[in-house]
């Protein structure tokens, strides 16, 4: 899968999930009824600050998504959380460690 590409981008309202396209986002992300998911694998610069734009996330924050290698770390943005941590997977007989960024907020 070439570096940015979405994996999934769903919108959660009236216990259902629908896929929304990436630049919809802003136009449900201020609304406590509904819960955002957006997965990205290996996302370019240009990607998270389109997510950092849809979600009105904060400038340091975006650079830390962007950084690989960052130390496990929970840091609070505003209503925003930046969370980094490692992760361990089982693959071919083969243990392969990586590292997964999540954004948190409200919905």
């Amino acid at each position: 899968m070439p570096p940015g590409d979405i994996i999934d981008c769903l919108l959660f309202h009236d216990s259902k999930a629908q896929a929304i396209p990436f630049d919809d986002i802003s136009e449900h992300v201020g609304d406590p009824d509904r819960f955002i998911w957006v997965e990205l694998q290996s996302p370019d610069s240009q990607t998270v600050a389109r997510l950092g734009e849809e979600f009105g996330l904060h400038k340091l924050a975006l650079e830390d998504a962007i950084s690989i290698h960052q130390r496990t770390k929970l840091e609070e943005y505003g209503e925003h959380l930046f969370i980094a941590v490692r992760t361990v997977q089982l693959w071919n007989e083969r243990i392969e460690t990586g590292e997964a960024h999540v954004f948190a907020g409200k919905n």
